[in-house]
């Protein structure tokens, strides 16, 4: 106990700060973290969804008898890999599901790979009628 003249923090008091500041830093440091981690993910599905975009603008250019099945490595980015399926329910419709594969970490545990993937799908049609 204090008399009541002193002037200051006794030990317990300052013990008892740092540890409540300790807890505070901690849990601030974590959500930054996992924040950053999330943020990385992103990213990279942003990046996959990019590619798949262009690679469905790339068919869709193509001549209608051109587009087929494939598998491509994506040579600009390093971890990602893509495919595309073609299938035709209608002589003059293709259906195209372009999926864009990648390897990722899976939240804190670094040495643990996840395969991610993200999948986009259009119908190219052939309108050029009586040609």
């Amino acid at each position: 106990m204090r008399g009541t003249g002193s002037k200051g923090f006794t030990l317990v008091e300052v013990m008892v700060s740092l540890t409540c500041m300790v807890i505070a830093l901690t849990a601030i440091y974590r959500m930054h973290l996992a924040s950053a981690i999330t943020d990385g993910h992103n990213n990279l599905e942003m990046e996959a969804m990019s590619l798949c975009n262009q690679q469905l603008e790339t068919l869709r250019l193509s001549d209608f008898g051109n587009i087929a099945s494939s598998t491509a490595p994506v040579t600009s980015t390093e971890p990602f890999s893509m495919t595309w399926v073609v299938t035709q329910p209608l002589t003059w419709q293709k259906r195209v599901v372009v999926t864009v594969s990648w390897s990722d970490s899976a939240g804190a545990a670094v040495t643990r790979r996840v395969t991610r993937s993200v999948q986009m799908s259009t119908i190219i049609s052939n309108m050029t009628f009586g040609t």
